[in-house]
């Protein structure tokens, strides 16, 4: 008898924040080097490699540091964080981020730095990325911080993109940015997710 239950380490790739992206990065070329900004349990990390198998390296960053999401509450128009992780629910999530990684039958291919944003971005050198997703910003000030990092990390016509569109805080961060930078290339907005080529 399987003492273990299967649905542990599966994922569905269909509801994942990243499904949206797998086709453009799964014909983006061959040996990739992405990172997702904002691994969380690992989801959409994994979906990236079970449905790419161009990525040769694909880096995660997290802290895993207790947390309120001030980006929720703008749906709701409420003050007061939309969702609270504590420290016990933090180490749960990391525990099992870390469980499905080892196992994930990928573990040659993942680079995880598990620190801030900002630190991260030291060790992965500039124009270095073939793609990126974001998704580790909690407030406003963090979109354009991560966008202002990151941007120099991936290469010309790499695949630079996030999450949570669906917020206010994030469109216009993103939009600024973009009007800032003089990026006139063509955004795409789909299933709450950001994207354009760099």
């Amino acid at each position: 008898m399987n003492l273990m239950n299967d649905s542990y380490d599966f994922v569905n790739n269909l509801q994942t924040d990243v499904r949206a992206l797998i086709p453009m990065i799964a014909t983006h070329g061959e040996n990739l080097v992405g990172a997702e900004i904002g691994v969380w349990k690992g989801d959409s990390f994994l979906t990236l490699l079970q449905n790419c198998p161009n990525i040769k390296t694909l880096h995660g960053v997290d802290c895993y540091e207790p947390y309120d999401d001030y980006l929720i509450p703008n749906e709701y128009k409420s003050p007061e964080p939309g969702v609270v992780y504590d420290r016990k629910a933090i180490e749960w999530i990391k525990m099992a981020c870390y469980h499905r990684l080892e196992y994930s039958g990928h573990r040659d291919k993942i680079r995880f730095h598990e620190m801030d944003s900002n630190e991260a971005a030291d060790y992965i050198d500039d124009e270095s990325l073939d793609f990126i997703f974001l998704d580790a910003y909690l407030t406003g000030e963090q979109v354009e911080n991560d966008l202002k990092v990151w941007y120099p990390k991936v290469k010309f016509n790499g695949i630079f993109s996030g999450h949570d569109w669906n917020c206010k805080d994030v469109e216009v961060a993103v939009n600024d940015f973009r009007k800032d930078n003089n990026i006139i290339k063509s955004m795409c907005t789909y299933d709450n997710t950001w994207v354009w080529m760099k």
